[in-house]
């Protein structure tokens, strides 16, 4: 054994140690594509979530577009409501005031009536004195019910066994027998 020899082992233990380096880089090298591959599914995961909040993003703002739209034009028909509620509201104010000044020529009316008649009756009792009204009951007793007739109703003759299909008092026709 010589100096070959010699060297062999040590191109040997080089070789081991280049093969356990070659190992420790190819477990290093897995690792880090492990890390690479998890890096990258977060990223794709997270421009995923980016692209549906954009996408929930532009969804809401035409949500909200629409809803604007349709406020802004439920505003114009209120405007327009609120035009005409204006209008009538106004009407109803001068009806209200020509009623209020006619109840009170009417109040006044009355209260000139109420004079008057206050007058006639003290003129007409100044004249001649009142006569207190009498009050006669019809019956005696107000929770009795009068007698009702019982003569006359069905006395009539005619009224019994007529014939009904005798018109206007006529004698009854011949029975005809078909030949």
């Amino acid at each position: 054994m010589g100096h070959g020899d010699t060297e062999n082992e040590g191109l040997s233990m080089q070789l081991q140690e280049l093969q356990v380096q070659k190992e420790q880089m190819e477990q290093q090298l897995r690792e880090l594509q492990g890390e690479l591959r998890a890096q990258r599914e977060q990223e794709e995961q997270r421009l995923r979530d980016v692209g549906q909040k954009a996408e929930e993003a532009h969804d809401q703002l035409e949500y909200w577009k629409k809803g604007f739209e349709k406020v802004k034009e439920q505003g114009c028909k209120v405007e327009i409501q609120l035009t005409e509620v204006r209008q009538e509201l106004e009407n109803r104010t001068m009806e209200f005031e020509i009623l209020k000044q006619e109840k009170e020529e009417l109040t006044d009316e009355n209260e000139g009536l109420r004079r008057d008649m206050k007058r006639l009756r003290q003129q007409m009792s100044a004249r001649q004195p009142s006569p207190q009204p009498s009050i006669s009951l019809l019956y005696s007793n107000p929770y009795s019910i009068p007698p009702v007739p019982t003569t006359g109703l069905y006395e009539s003759p005619d009224l019994r066994y007529s014939d009904p299909f005798n018109t206007a008092g006529a004698p009854p026709a011949e029975p005809q027998v078909c030949a």
